[in-house]
This record gives structure tokens, sequence and C-alpha cells, in this order.
């Protein structure tokens, strides 16, 4: 090709060809070029064909790469940012540096817990939970220990559960059902207890963290549902994920006295998947 279009490629072809020559075959010998050349298609379509049948076509209409035969597929004309993908913008076949999001449509939800507190008298404070069998509530005491008497965790619903090495917050949401047939406010809380090997049931290590509240406030709020979620993506340090430790989610009166309210919880994970790149 040279500095003049007229001179085709500019490719040598071993000692008989001669660089800028006019060799017009490029199938009879393998070709190098003599220097730095640019190919200007000046206004026409450079078609890569076998037997007919297009293998790429630089297009002079899109100025950009089209790859494949019937169905082309059109590349971009520059590059993308970190950590974007290439994928198909349209049904016409345009390809695009793409960001990748991923979202889980439905979320996984776990059992976290439900009860009846009639007959149950507390103090302000006091931490309740139902049990499995959900015929009532268990009062645990107030709701800033540091330790408790964990020997009869087994009757309650967890709603996770961790393993050696589990080092991640608690994300996602607690939905909640809650009906009262008493005047009164109440604090939603998550406990959690610390159950590493060789731990003490009997002073078993615990953490409350409140995740939000419910207010009973007059007459006609009684025996009334409320249907509420509460986030826990921004949960504290003290709801870090331990090795070994388990969450509860419990209801806390804000008043003293007997209580007589009924509640169903469950735990919705978060709901985002985390890409990554190697």
């Amino acid at each position: 090709m040279g500095n003049n279009s007229g001179n085709g490629f500019g490719f040598s072809s071993g000692a008989s060809g001669g660089g800028g020559g006019t060799d017009t075959n490029l199938g009879n010998s393998d070709l190098s070029a003599d220097a730095t050349r640019v190919y200007d298609i000046n206004g026409f379509d450079l078609t890569f064909e076998a037997g007919g049948t297009d293998i790429a076509r630089f297009d002079t209409s899109s100025k950009n790469l089209q790859i494949g035969n019937t169905n082309k597929y059109s590349m971009p004309t520059e590059r993308g940012t970190t950590n974007e993908i290439l994928g198909l913008s349209n049904g016409t076949g345009q390809a695009a540096w793409r960001t990748q999001s991923v979202s889980i449509k439905h979320p996984a939800s776990v059992d976290a817990g439900s009860g009846n507190s009639v007959g149950v008298t507390a103090s302000t404070g006091d931490f309740l939970i139902g049990e499995i069998d959900r015929q009532r509530v268990l009062n645990f005491g107030q709701a800033n220990q540091t330790t408790l008497n964990a020997s009869s965790f087994y009757l309650l619903p967890e709603f996770k559960n961790n393993t050696i090495g589990n080092l991640e917050r608690v994300v996602g949401s607690i939905n909640l059902k809650f009906v009262s047939a008493i005047v009164g406010n109440f604090d939603v809380y998550i406990m959690k207890l610390s159950m590493l090997d060789g731990t003490l049931a009997a002073a078993t290590p615990c953490t409350f963290h409140k995740i939000g509240g419910i207010s009973i406030a007059g007459a006609r709020a009684i025996n009334t549902f409320k249907c509420i979620g509460f986030q826990v993506e921004d949960a504290l340090p003290e709801l870090l994920d331990l090795s070994c430790s388990i969450y509860y989610v419990g209801i806390v009166p804000l008043q003293d006295g007997e209580t007589n309210f009924s509640y169903s919880a469950t735990y919705v994970q978060d709901p985002t998947i985390t890409t990554t790149y190697s």
C-alpha cells in the first residue's frame, strides 16, 4: 500500500516480492509488511469470506466490525470501562459494553419465630420470644444482658445459624405480623448468642440490637394487625456474624405488666449477588 493507495498493500513476499509492489493474490505466499501501513477502504466495505460465506466485514456505513454471515453482529467502536462485559444491546446484533448487575427475583425466606403472649407478665425492656411449638412466648429477661442461660435455646426458632469461619453481617429484612389486645408500645429486637466450642450454656454471651418499634396507640388499634418490614442491611457491629453465632427475633414491651400479643416473623435474605471477575 505504501504512501500511495495505488501501490497496493505494501507487503513483500520473499525475495521476489518487493515492497509496495503489484502482488494481487495474497494466497500465493506469506507476506510481510515492510513498514507501518494504513489501508483506507475509501468508502467501500472490506469483507473477508470463505467460499462466498462472510467471515468478517469492516463496514463503512457503521464504521465498525461486523462478524458472521447471514446474522451478523457488530462490535462496539470504543473500549469499555472497568468490569464492563461485552453483550448484545438489542435484537439486531449490536454488541456493546455493559455493566453487569444480578439480583434474586424471589429471595429466600426463613421462619424467624411466632408466638402468643397471653398470660405472660413482663417488665419494661424484657425480651420475649416465641417457642418453636408457637404455643407461648418465653421471657428471657432484659434486652441489655451480656450473658444469659441458653440451656433451653433448642425451644427457640433461630433464623440464622453460623458455623466456624462465617464473618459476614446479617443483611436482609425482618417481615412481621403483629396484633395486640392491649394498648402499648413494643420494640423489635434481634438477639445474637455466641456458642463457640466450650462455651458454658448457663453463661452464653449475648448481644441485642433494636431494629424497629410498634405502637398500639388507642382502642381502635387493639386487635388489628400491624404488617411491618424492618431492614437490617445497616446492622450495627453487634450484629456482625461471628463463628458459631445464632440469631433470633423477639418482642420487647415498653411497659410493665401482663402482655397479650401475637406475632409471626420471617427473615428475608438480601436479594443481591456480588459479581467478581478473575
